[in-house]
Parts: C-alpha cells; structure tokens; sequence
C-alpha cells in the first residue's frame, strides 16, 4: 500500500469522509518533480509518496503517519517526539 494510500486510510479512521477526503486525495495526487540544478534540469517523474516538501499540512500528515507506530510492535520500545523517533531494544544472553 502506498504512503498516501495509508495516510488517506488513516484519515478515513479519525473521521474524515466525503468533501474533505477528497480534497486530501487530490491535493496529493498527480504531482511531478525535476531537479534544476546549474541550468540543467531533470526529466520530470511522479512523486508516489510522501507529501509537499515545505507544506502547511505536511507536519500534520507526518504525525498521522507516525503516531500508531508504537501500538504495532512488541519488539522495540518506542518514543515519539515532533520527528524524531528513538527505538530500544533489549538484548538477551542465552547460557
């Protein structure tokens, strides 16, 4: 499942159907970049997953990405803070 599918999967979970989901479903769909460096520029491909680099909602998308990370594991003990993501596990010696 792609990025933005499980964002908009997600999404649908917290309650957002209708208008607003689609507006989120377009708003990520169909985007292109290229790279512009020293006057030579790239050929232009589909983003497929993420969102906007440097968008007012890409924090909010980020934290809906990562804020049921903890609940999917029993391996890692995980902490979340703004972007930053810190994994412990313990390792145990068998005699």
């Amino acid at each position: 499942m792609a990025l933005s599918q499980i964002l908009l999967h997600k999404l649908s979970f917290y309650g957002f159907h209708g208008i607003p989901l689609d507006l989120i479903k377009s708003y990520l769909s169909n985007r292109t970049q290229y790279v512009d460096l020293n006057d030579s520029i790239s050929d232009t491909l589909p983003i497929t997953c993420g969102v906007p680099q440097g968008s007012t909602l890409g924090p909010l998308f980020f934290i809906i990405y990562v804020n049921d990370l903890p609940n999917n594991t029993d391996s890692f003990k995980i902490i979340i803070y703004a972007d930053d993501t810190t994994l412990f596990a313990t390792l145990c010696q068998k005699d």
